[in-house]
């Protein structure tokens, strides 16, 4: 005969699931924000100035693609030179 649990035993446990499962994508989710923050993108104003600021200080901004060795397209934002 197989023993008697409590009435409380599938909650709990049901509950301590829940939570270890929470805790673990929780964390996964939080680590993901802190190490690939989102950042706004650059608006036309501060595309003006930068190109500006390079102008006067003789940098030339240039448009790139990068194609790794598993020939994925990679597209920086722009590379100075």
């Amino acid at each position: 005969m197989p023993p008697h649990r409590s009435i409380l035993w599938y909650p709990s446990l049901t509950l301590a699931v829940i939570y270890l499962l929470g805790t673990v994508f929780g964390g996964i989710g939080l680590g993901e924000i802190a190490l690939h923050p989102a950042s706004p993108p650059i608006s036309q104003s501060e595309e003006r100035n930068a190109e500006a600021s390079a102008q006067q200080n003789f940098v030339e901004f240039r448009d790139v693609e990068l194609v790794t060795q598993d020939d994925v397209l990679e597209k920086p934002a722009r590379r100075v030179l």
